[in-house]
């Protein structure tokens, strides 16, 4: 069953002092609207949380964690992020098209996070998938293509259909997590459906 957010009961009830019904009424949809993007967790954490220095100091010291633990040596944090993933998220489904995925999601981690490159860059990430041995220019023509948006558009629409708001999200059945440091309890969910 696909995971659904109740609106917040204080945008659905009418209002309580008769002078505000009309200012309500006018405002509901700002509001709902303002709600939606709350909870869709629209920004990525280097943007969302640059005001709060002990959130950002934690997650700094959460990936040093993560990397220590999962024997990561070649992280090099990137000078760039975040960085607009359009154009790499549309060009993993022309990558999955051509059959291709796992190398070209192997090259786009190695450029974004072994050797920093600004990778929301059309010239730098033909370069880099150049560099990778992928053929870019058949890869990012193909992203471009009506076909590939409407993938892209599609599979957003299913994965938001069951309940993911960000990156990384993680199904195993019926089950969502979020966030990398979810993989341990993914493990086990796996273990225990097989």
């Amino acid at each position: 069953m696909p995971f659904r957010l109740r609106q917040p009961e204080c945008l659905s009830r009418p209002p309580r002092h008769p002078r505000h019904r009309a200012a309500d009424r006018c405002n509901f949809p700002l509001r709902a609207c303002a709600a939606r993007r709350y909870l869709q967790a629209d920004q990525q954490p280097a943007v969302a949380v640059p005001n709060i220095p002990n959130k950002l100091r934690y997650m700094q010291i959460e990936t040093e964690r993560f990397i220590r633990r999962h024997g990561i040596t070649e992280f090099s944090f990137n000078p760039h992020f975040p960085v607009n993933t359009l154009l790499l998220m549309r060009g993993a489904v022309a990558a999955q098209m051509e059959g291709l995925l796992d190398s070209y999601v192997a090259a786009v981690m190695h450029h974004m996070w072994e050797e920093p490159k600004k990778m929301d860059d059309p010239a730098i990430v033909a370069a880099a998938l150049t560099q990778s041995g992928l053929d870019a220019r058949r890869l990012l023509e193909l992203a471009q293509s009506p076909d590939v948006k409407q993938r892209l558009v599609d599979n957003t629409a299913r994965s938001v259909e069951r309940g993911s708001f960000g990156a990384p999200t993680f199904f195993v059945g019926a089950e969502i997590y979020f966030g990398k440091d979810q993989l341990g309890e993914v493990e086990v969910e796996i273990r225990c459906t097989t």
